[in-house]
């Protein structure tokens, strides 16, 4: 799976790469923030990752209403990333008052419901233990923290 996430806003653009659920910045000259021109950063980009042809998906925040991937990069078809709960958590997060975009499209970025169904049931095995336990007490404050 090749997924980037790309923030552009104000004309001003950073791109990760999901490594394992992580976002790795793609950095221009040691920076992670370029300015955006359309030719140079996606010629800068296939440099960078060693584009190959190979089909990829992005997930975009930005400010503006539309944003075209070139033709001649591969879109995956199905974008597995926003299907990975603490991704998408984190994605709702950080587009607060952007426009969240994905290419392939999504319709939403809400949790999908195998993962809904796994937290129900880790909850479940978490209540066989002593209610009174110093363990007991940590996973119901990181139950807290994650809702």
């Amino acid at each position: 799976m090749n997924t980037f996430l790309i923030k552009l806003i104000e004309n001003e653009i950073a791109i990760y790469e999901n490594k394992d659920g992580y976002f790795i910045p793609l950095k221009h000259k040691g920076e992670e923030i370029q300015s955006y021109q359309e030719d140079t950063f996606w010629s800068w980009w296939k440099e960078k990752i060693e584009y190959d042809g190979r089909a990829v998906s992005f997930v975009l925040i930005t400010d503006r209403e539309e944003f075209v991937i070139p033709k001649n990069i591969a879109i995956e078809d199905e974008n597995s990333f926003v299907k990975i709960a603490h991704i998408n958590r984190r994605l709702s997060e950080l587009s607060q008052g952007y426009n969240l975009l994905s290419f392939p499209h999504v319709e939403d970025f809400k949790t999908p419901p195998k993962c809904v169904e796994k937290q129900e049931r880790v909850k479940k095995e978490n209540s066989v233990i002593k209610e009174d336990s110093l363990v007991s007490y940590f996973r119901r404050k990181t139950d807290e923290y994650r809702d």
